[in-house]
């Protein structure tokens, strides 16, 4: 019995494991660190590469830097995309490191879309959940068909709507684990397109930037810390538990307390 009973708490560390590592949440920010990373696309290189289309067909006409368009400077990143199916793809450009989206940290960027354009396009960036296996958590700006001929501008705060894909993600698929164990990375700057079959999107985006003072890697690393060492508390008292009943529903059963009439004969 004993025995069983060791193999049922290795069983229960190990499924809980597969969910959740060494969880951290928001920390206080008392060194921050000036970050500053911008995209204005003047020497000509296209940092984008594309990410997924979600095993969706498409047909690229261009893509590339240009001078057809710029919201500041001569020029632009644009990209000439048609739908072969309903589909959603995404280009990033994915960061050399995770930024810790804590203290302040904000995404700016530009946005022109061609009078060819009939499916939807927006700027945004996507984040990593650590220490859970979450990455690619996108967060998308206003989804257009349209800029009226005119750049739309697209900002967010890095902070807030990491903490809200924190806590969308978390309680959808991390059961036992709470938002505030659980922290948010920036990994990258996103191009989402989005499509019906036949349409097509012509999109233009210029002066991209993230910008603020996230933590530090050593402050970052000693929240990270002490938060998890309250949230293995709790989850060690949560395994406890699980032990103390299964205990008791063994002895129970040796005992043939419980059983229904029918188990009671087949016990017999």
């Amino acid at each position: 019995m004993a025995k069983r009973t060791k193999n049922m708490r290795y069983a229960l560390l190990a499924i809980c494991g597969l969910i959740l590592t060494a969880p951290q949440t928001r920390s206080q920010v008392a060194n921050p660190e000036p970050f500053e990373q911008v995209h204005d696309f003047e020497d000509g290189k296209d940092p984008f590469r594309f990410w997924t289309s979600h095993g969706k067909p498409y047909e690229v006409a261009f893509k590339g830097v240009t001078q057809e368009q710029a919201h500041g400077g001569t020029r632009s990143l644009k990209l000439d995309v048609t739908f072969k199916e309903d589909g959603r793809f995404l280009w990033h450009i994915p960061l050399a490191a995770p930024i810790p989206a804590d203290g302040k940290l904000t995404f700016s960027g530009h946005l022109l879309l061609g009078k060819e354009t009939t499916g939807t396009a927006s700027l945004g960036v996507s984040f990593a959940l650590p220490p859970t296996k979450h990455t690619g958590c996108t967060s998308w700006g206003t989804l257009c068909q349209s800029t009226g001929g005119q750049w739309k501008q697209y900002e967010q705060d890095l902070v807030a709507r990491g903490r809200d894909r924190v806590r969308t993600v978390v309680r959808r698929f991390n059961w036992g684990l709470k938002p505030e164990h659980v922290s948010a990375s920036l990994e990258a700057i996103i191009l989402d397109v989005r499509g019906k079959i036949g349409q097509r999107v012509v999109l233009y985006a210029d002066d991209l930037k993230i910008e603020g003072q996230p933590p530090t890697a050593a402050e970052h690393a000693a929240a990270v810390k002490a938060r998890w060492e309250k949230a293995a508390e709790a989850f060690e008292a949560k395994v406890s538990s699980w032990e103390t009943a299964l205990r008791e529903g063994q002895a129970g059963l040796a005992d043939g307390q419980g059983l229904t009439p029918d188990a009671e004969r087949g016990r017999q």
